[in-house]
C-alpha cells in the first residue's frame, strides 16, 4: 500500500481553518424557506389574522404562548460562545 503524499492543503494539527463558510453564515435554503413562509403568512392575513386566531379559543392562546412565542425567544438570545480546552 502506498503512502499518501502531503501537499500544502493537507491537514496538519493546529492549522487554522481555511475556506468554507464563515461561522454563523446562514444556509441559503434555510433563508429561502423562511422568506417563503413569511410571505405566505402575510398573504393569509399577517399579524391581524394571527391575533384573531389567538383570540378564537383558549387552546389557540396556549399554543401561541407555549409553542410559537417561546421559539422566537430562543432565537432572540444573543450570545458569544468561546471554546477553551481548559477544564474548570
Amino acid at each position: 500500500m502506498s503512502k499518501q503524499k502531503s501537499n500544502a492543503t493537507s491537514f496538519k494539527p493546529g492549522r487554522k481553518k481555511t475556506g468554507g463558510r464563515r461561522a454563523g453564515a446562514l444556509n441559503k435554503n434555510t433563508v429561502t424557506v423562511k422568506d417563503t413562509i413569511a410571505m405566505a403568512a402575510e398573504r393569509i392575513g399577517g399579524v391581524d389574522r394571527l391575533v384573531t386566531w389567538i383570540n378564537e379559543s383558549p387552546e389557540n392562546e396556549r399554543l401561541f404562548w407555549t409553542q410559537m412565542y417561546l421559539r422566537q425567544l430562543s432565537l432572540q438570545i444573543n450570545t458569544k460562545v468561546e471554546r477553551t480546552d481548559r477544564v474548570v
